[in-house]
């Protein structure tokens, strides 16, 4: 990149060997600049992606966690309207005996 025509610095004219010296450092300037923002930008991608898998981790792991909790909750609550259906305390201790012996009463 070669400049003709001299830049304009304050109050005069700089010469043309100060010139072309001025614009080969800003380009080199630029290029340096340009390849930290490429750098940075690869670093920030890959960070995301991590993150992205990470972060997918966590939400699949939490739906399982909350599709458990409502199927324990579910459950319960099906033990609990059985027991609530019983007529006297010998039948709800009858049925009580019973989840036991099947394993279903939770505690």
């Amino acid at each position: 990149m070669s400049f003709t025509n001299p830049l304009y610095e304050g109050d005069g004219y700089l010469p043309r060997r100060y010139a072309t010296k001025l614009a080969a450092g800003t380009a080199a300037r630029m290029v340096k600049s340009a390849e930290a923002r490429a750098n940075r930008a690869d670093g920030l991608e890959r960070q995301a992606r991590w993150l992205g898998a990470r972060g997918l981790a966590a939400l699949i792991g939490r739906f399982f966690s909350w599709l458990e909790r409502s199927a324990r909750e579910a459950r319960r609550r099906e033990i609990e309207r059985y027991l609530a259906q019983s007529t006297d305390a010998v039948d709800l201790e009858h049925r009580m005996k019973a989840l036991e012996r099947r394993g279903e009463l939770f505690s």
